[in-house]
């Protein structure tokens, strides 16, 4: 996902540096936020998931004295780091987005 998002942002940059943008461009901008705003959401419940599962299991483990349990609580933390991770990147990404659309209309608005 990341590599898509520094692709799409290249792209993007090499149009603004040579003042090609158009109407057509922001509406595919947009089609891309809305795309980053899904993959956004489906990241956070599956992040609340986890997180939810890990503290059951840390419950657990506070009753039960298994390694089992204490195991899975170890992939459970690691995994849940990581989609934390990539959720903040998701949503500094969307946010980043939003700017450049204004960006992209001033741009627009100042080529008519």
């Amino acid at each position: 996902m990341t590599k898509n998002i520094k692709v799409y942002e290249k792209y993007l940059e090499e149009k603004f540096n040579q003042n090609i943008l158009n109407q057509q461009d922001l509406t595919n901008h947009r089609a891309q936020i809305a795309y980053l705003q899904h993959e956004r959401y489906i990241h956070l419940l599956v992040t609340s998931v986890v997180s939810i599962v890990l503290f059951l299991t840390f419950m657990l483990c506070l009753f039960q004295d298994s390694i089992l349990f204490y195991l899975l609580l170890i992939i459970l933390f690691f995994l849940d780091v990581f989609y934390v991770r990539h959720y903040y990147i998701l949503e500094n990404t969307v946010q980043h987005w939003y700017r450049l659309e204004t960006e992209i209309i001033k741009k627009i608005q100042n080529v008519k």
